[in-house]
C-alpha cells in the first residue's frame, strides 16, 4: 500500500485503532526491561513477527472466499435518514462512555507502574485475579453494541447507496465505536501472565487467570466484531500462546487467522480510498462486515475449545 494512503487512513482511524490493526502479533519485549523502556499503554508496540504460513494441505477455507453475500434491505429515503440520525446520536454517548471507562480503569490500575512483572505485588495472585475480573466485566458496554448494530443495519439498507452519507466518514465512525479497549488493559493482562510464570503461581490460580483473560477476550466479540475488537482479542490470545497459557496445538490456527484478518483489513483500507467509486466502496464495506463476522466466529470456536480445556 502506498505510504500516502497509510497516513490518510491513520488519520481516518483516529490513531489508536489504526496502529493496533497494523500490529505484528508477537511477545512483548522481555519483562526484565525497565518500566521506562516499556511502550506506553497508548501504543502497544510489538516486535515484528512473521505469521506462520498456511499449510497447503490444511482444509481451512479463506474467510474472504467463504462469505455468502447478504441481501440488502429495501427502505424509503425517509426511513433511512431517520435511522442514520439515530445512529449519529450515539457518538456523544460513546464519548461519555469511554471517558467513564477510562476513569474506572485508572481507579483499578492507576499509573503505569503495573508493567513491571517482577514487582512483588504480583505475588498476591488473588488480588491480581480479582482486578482482572473487575476489568473484564467493565469491558461489556451495551451502548457500544447498540451503536454497532445500528451501523450494520444502516450499511445494509439499499438506500445507503443513494444517500449523501460519506462512505469514508461512516467507516471512520464505525471504526471508533469501540469503548473500553484501552491498550492498558492488554498490557495489564499480559504482565499478569508474565508474573504468574515468574512467581510460579499455583495451578488453580493460573486456571482462574486463564478463565478471566478468556472472558475479557470473549466480551462483545460476536455482537460487535469490529476490527479493533478482533485485534484486541487476537492480541490477547497470541500473548497467551507465547507465554504458555494456551496449548501450542492452537498456534498455526491462531497465527493463520491473525494473518488473514490483517491482510483483509489492509485490503479493505486500500479499496476504500477517498474519492473511489461509491458503489464499489459500499460493496466492500458490506463485504467487510461479513468477513469480520466470520473471523469472530472462528476466533470464538478456538476460544470455546480453550475454555473447555481449562475447565477440565
Amino acid at each position: 500500500m502506498k505510504s500516502k494512503n497509510v497516513f490518510k487512513l491513520a488519520a481516518l482511524f483516529g490513531g489508536v485503532a489504526f496502529f493496533i490493526l497494523l500490529i505484528r502479533f508477537g511477545l512483548r519485549e522481555d519483562s526484565e526491561t525497565s518500566s521506562k523502556a516499556r511502550p506506553e499503554a497508548q501504543t502497544i508496540v510489538l516486535p515484528k513477527k512473521e505469521p506462520t504460513p498456511k499449510d497447503p494441505k490444511s482444509n481451512v477455507t479463506s474467510i474472504r472466499n467463504s462469505i455468502t453475500k447478504r441481501k440488502q434491505i429495501d427502505s424509503s429515503a425517509e426511513e433511512f435518514l431517520e435511522k442514520y440520525k439515530r445512529f449519529r446520536a450515539f457518538t456523544p454517548l460513546l464519548t461519555q462512555e469511554d471517558k467513564k471507562c477510562a476513569e474506572q480503569l485508572e481507579q483499578i490500575i492507576p499509573g503505569e507502574d503495573f508493567i513491571d512483572s517482577a514487582d512483588d505485588m504480583y505475588k498476591d495472585y488473588g488480588s491480581i485475579i480479582e482486578k482482572i475480573q473487575v476489568i473484564s466485566s467493565s469491558l461489556y458496554r451495551p451502548i457500544a453494541i447498540k451503536a454497532y448494530q445500528a451501523a450494520e443495519e444502516i450499511a445494509f439498507m439499499r438506500e445507503f447507496e443513494n444517500s449523501d452519507v460519506d462512505v469514508m466518514e461512516f467507516y471512520s465512525t464505525l471504526a471508533n465505536i469501540n469503548t473500553c479497549r484501552d491498550p492498558k488493559v492488554l498490557n495489564y493482562m499480559i504482565t499478569a501472565m508474565e508474573a504468574a510464570n515468574k512467581f510460579n503461581w499455583p495451578a488453580e490460580a493460573r486456571k482462574k487467570l486463564i478463565s478471566n483473560v478468556l472472558t475479557a477476550i470473549y466480551h462483545d466479540l460476536n455482537s460487535m466484531p469490529t476490527a479493533l475488537n478482533l485485534s484486541f482479542s487476537m492480541h490477547a490470545l497470541n500473548s497467551m500462546l507465547e507465554l504458555g497459557f494456551v496449548s501450542d496445538t492452537y498456534r498455526s490456527e491462531v497465527e493463520y487467522l491473525v494473518s488473514e484478518v490483517m491482510e483483509h483489513q489492509v485490503t479493505v483500507m486500500e479499496r476504500l480510498e477517498p474519492g473511489g467509486d461509491r458503489r464499489k466502496s459500499i460493496q466492500e464495506l458490506l463485504f467487510d462486515f461479513e468477513v469480520r463476522k466470520g473471523a469472530a466466529g472462528r476466533l470464538n470456536d478456538i476460544l470455546s475449545k480453550i475454555q473447555l480445556e481449562n475447565e477440565n
